[in-house]
């Protein structure tokens, strides 16, 4: 009996043991605070309006100048990357880029959305983007319009990488403005525009 009792006592003391070291596990807290979004839009800094004007009130004259994105990258520390997509629900870009029109109203407005993602919380170091040059500009006159044809300064590699602090905040909205500069991009030729693609961020914003 003395020996059962011993036994007994034994497996009651490991099991009370492993319940306590059970429960203790059990109690630890895993947070994972929400992820904020990074909200990228497009501004267009254009002062030869006479030149090349953005549309008025009414949309006229609807102008063009074409250029490709084909990627835009959020950059984190230790060189790792945030794909931004096309909006919060996208997987993917579009295999051949995404078009956007630096002549409309909406780029002078600052209401273009290059694209939106969610981020962890902290700070990105920036953007990179991979652009494709316009292939020329198109001004229309009523009925009629002329294309200037633009070419792109040799060699071309299209990526644009513009460093600045990006705060990212649990459950807030980080809008970041991307401002192409079309005074110092587009370097009027006799007939042509020679492009040197200059991007920068122009603004950051906590919603």
């Amino acid at each position: 009996m003395q020996l059962s009792f011993r036994t007994l006592a034994c497996r009651v003391c490991a099991i009370s043991i492993i319940s306590l070291t059970a429960l203790s596990c059990s109690q630890y807290e895993y947070n994972s605070p929400d992820p904020g979004v990074v909200d990228v839009r497009l501004a267009v800094k254009n002062s030869r309006t006479d030149l090349i004007p953005f549309p008025d009130s009414t949309g006229l004259p609807f102008n063009g100048m074409f250029f490709v994105m084909k990627s835009l990258e959020g950059m984190a520390p230790s060189e790792v990357r945030l794909p931004i997509f096309s909006d919060l629900n996208a997987i993917r870009r579009n295999p051949d880029g995404d078009e956007y029109n630096a002549l409309s109203a909406e780029a002078r407005d600052s209401v273009t959305s290059l694209g939106s993602a969610y981020a962890p919380p902290g700070s990105m170091l920036g953007l990179e983007m991979v652009i494709s040059p316009p292939e020329g500009v198109f001004i229309s006159y009523g009925f009629y319009g002329s294309f200037i044809p633009v070419n792109a300064v040799f060699p071309f590699t299209g990526l644009q990488r513009m460093e600045t602090e990006i705060p990212v905040t649990s459950g807030r909205v980080t809008r970041v403005t991307v401002t192409f500069d079309l005074d110092q991009s587009l370097l009027q030729l006799t007939e042509s525009f020679l492009f040197v693609p200059v991007f920068y961020i122009s603004s950051v914003e906590i919603l």
